[in-house]
């Protein structure tokens, strides 16, 4: 296209407007000589590029009448020529992939990301598991008072059978059952099933 001309005009047509007034109207063909542009079609070409991308305001008399719109000032005191811009019909490429930037934590990495690693960190063994479903469990002031001394019991009963050389495994299953359905320690319990 004719995006360096277009660029020369919007210049000039600043220029002119700074000095006569921002609704000022200048001659396309005035323009067109200040640039040594003698292809009129070509001029006329770029004046509707300009007037397409709402640059300018155009009176269209034999020789077009141009006024740097609202849009056209500031996209000149912006800094940025028409060459910047993607053409009409150009491709453009959206990226649609999910960037974390932090630990995520049970969560899954999104369809559209094209890769991604997912770790999740308890801290260490069972033992410390252990220690923070207790400390949950004796914050959680959503569990009335009795239930919550049992679920703590429990824990301290799953930390002593772990312990053992050979645990009864039916009993770590129960405690391990019974402890995982306290939502607040839900997460927790998966994990030290998983260390398991």
């Amino acid at each position: 296209m004719h995006l360096n001309l277009a660029n020369e005009v919007l210049s000039v047509l600043h220029q002119f407007a700074e000095e006569s007034g921002y609704s000022s109207y200048a001659s396309a063909k005035k323009i067109g000589e200040y640039l040594g542009v003698t292809d009129r079609e070509k001029l006329s070409n770029t004046v509707k590029l300009l007037e397409t991308r709402g640059l300018v305001r155009v009176i269209w008399l034999r020789d077009p009448q141009l006024c740097l719109s609202e849009e056209g000032a500031l996209f000149l005191e912006s800094g940025n020529g028409l060459a910047d811009h993607a053409s009409p019909g150009g491709v453009v490429t959206v990226d649609q992939s999910t960037h974390f930037h932090g630990p995520i934590t049970g969560s899954a990495v999104n369809v559209r990301s094209t890769g991604g690693t997912q770790s999740i960190s308890t801290g260490a063994n069972p033992e410390a598991i252990i220690g923070m479903i207790i400390d949950h469990l004796s914050s959680d002031n959503t569990i009335p008072v009795t239930e919550r001394d049992d679920y703590i019991i429990d824990a301290e009963n799953l930390g002593r059978e772990l312990k053992k050389n050979k645990p009864n495994q039916s009993a770590v299953s129960s405690y391990l059952t019974n402890l995982g359905s306290v939502a607040s320690i839900a997460g927790l319990v998966a994990s030290l099933v998983s260390l398991l």
